[in-house]
């Protein structure tokens, strides 16, 4: 008998729930009252055994939520969550299923939206820079699109943490370089790193690299950074931007 009380009180939680839209906090005292009731106890008992069950379960968590708050707000105010963010997508690549949501906005709204699929800075920088303004919506859609194609992005960040991935063995805080979102080069340095990448992509028919060099990094660092890609590619014209990006030291954009 007492069994079934109790999956009678858990069918009815549900239908308090699930069908009248009752709040949760107050289907479940309704039925634990309800429950307790039904096996025998005095209303003066059960209120007082479900006040003691609360107390004593918010008592363990009470501390357990206030440090998490705590921590949480701690990460979010120093800007740790945005780095790990950033330093993860750095070593595994951005997550596909950010596009895949965001095209979902198309079907949430009347307005006409098509979302551009562009996967790094320098990406959303040429599509908007290919936007005509003469040209209609869907015009314009796919002349953003295509723009994706003609340039390539050099990332340069560091990691976070030893590891070994793509058939390289990677240090902790040693630098690494991304080719179009994927993590292909290390390096003992920034120019390193930059050098290796520059070597896997054909420049001969490149005709601007533009960096941007981050938050963290030294103006003068930038400028030998630029100095010497323009000795070794004489004949692509290099600029050079302060980006202020966080965690990325480098982010180099060669169309």
């Amino acid at each position: 008998m007492p069994l079934v009380i109790v999956i009678l009180g858990i069918v009815l939680l549900l239908v308090l729930i699930l069908g009248f839209k009752l709040n949760s906090f107050l289907a479940f005292v309704i039925v634990s009252l309800g429950v307790a009731l039904a096996e025998g106890m005095t209303l003066e008992a059960a209120i007082k055994s479900l006040e003691q069950g609360i107390g004593n379960t918010l008592g363990i968590l009470v501390m357990i939520l206030g440090l998490g708050a705590m921590l949480g707000k701690l990460v979010a105010d120093s800007g740790a969550a945005l780095r790990i963010t950033s330093s993860l997508i750095g070593l595994f690549g951005q997550p596909a299923g950010i596009i895949t949501t965001a095209a979902q906005v198309e079907s949430l709204t009347q307005k006409k939206i098509k979302v551009v699929p562009s996967r790094t800075i320098p990406q959303g920088v040429v599509a908007l820079l290919a936007f005509d303004y003469e040209a209609d919506f869907n015009a314009n859609a796919d002349i953003m699109e295509k723009a994706l194609s003609t340039v390539r992005t050099i990332e340069v960040t560091r990691a976070v943490r030893a590891t070994k991935i793509n058939g390289m063995s990677i240090k902790k805080h040693q630098p690494i370089g991304l080719l179009d979102d994927e993590l292909v080069a290390t390096g003992e340095d920034d120019m390193d790193v930059i050098n290796t990448i520059l070597g896997k992509i054909d420049l001969d028919n490149a005709e601007v690299i533009t960096i941007y060099y981050g938050a963290d990094t030294l103006t003068g660092s930038a400028e030998e950074v630029s100095a010497s890609i323009t000795e070794q590619y004489p004949s692509v014209q290099v600029e050079l931007i302060k980006g202020n990006q966080p965690h990325y030291n480098y982010i180099l954009s060669v169309e």
